[in-house]
């Protein structure tokens, strides 16, 4: 079935949470917020299929995903906003669609696939996905925002366009022998990309554009482009 909302939805009492397990709830341009922030609390699960319809904004400080047969999937240009709790997606399938999705904390796919936005998925926290699962770009933009945070990647992560924009002094460290893959454009715009030990790669296969607050850091930068790339 189907649950339309027809006023904003809270629950910010100490470890709130909410689980979807099946249906569609139509957002219907308001808001559901399952976040504390007086106890830093809050879990989103779905552990079945589940569709969100319709404009507004779905928040929560953890949100966690498990099940083979699990998916949540975004029909319309929602915002799906995660706090420092962080995303995980251990089984089953996260589909953005059209949605804008941004993660305030740590990404981590243990499992699953990740469908990326075809819009922007934005990401403050480490980024986790080692232990399998599949992710896709979708032609999407990728934004590593917030303050210093790690990389971790089974080898070679791939992105359409990816943009680092930490704050100010702040980094992306790689992990060892990994590399952060662009097939797009990559905006160097804030912050540097450092190893956290060995060497690492930022594989270029579009045009580079480096900003006038880009620190630089140890990670190479590599252009791997088959076609003319422009770099600026």
């Amino acid at each position: 079935g189907q649950v339309n909302l027809l006023s904003d939805l809270t629950l910010d009492a100490y470890n709130q949470g909410l689980t979807l397990t099946a249906g569609t709830l139509n957002l219907n341009t308001r808001t559901v917020s399952v976040y504390s922030s007086a106890y830093s609390t809050g879990t989103l699960a779905v552990n079945g299929a589940v569709t969100v319809a319709g404009t507004g904004t779905l928040s929560t400080y953890v949100y966690t995903q498990s099940g083979a047969s699990s998916s949540l999937g975004f029909s319309a240009a929602a915002t799906f906003v995660v706090g420092s709790g962080g995303f995980a997606l251990a089984n089953g399938t996260f589909t953005a669609s059209g949605a804008t999705v941004d993660l305030n904390g740590a990404f981590t796919q243990s499992g699953g696939t990740f469908n990326a936005p075809a819009g922007n998925l934005y990401v403050a926290g480490n980024w986790t996905h080692t232990a399998g699962g599949t992710f896709n770009h979708n032609n999407g933009n990728v934004t590593l925002d917030g303050g210093s945070a790690s990389i971790d990647v089974a080898g070679t992560e791939t992105f359409y366009n990816l943009t680092i924009n930490k704050n100010n002094g702040n980094a992306v460290y790689v992990g060892n022998g990994e590399t952060l893959r662009t097939l797009g454009a990559l905006m160097l715009a804030n912050g540097f990309v450092s190893s956290s030990g060995g060497t690492t790669y930022l594989e270029a296969q579009g045009n580079v554009t480096v900003g006038l607050d880009y620190d630089g850091g140890s990670t190479t930068l590599l252009f791997a482009g088959s076609v003319n790339q422009n770099f600026d």
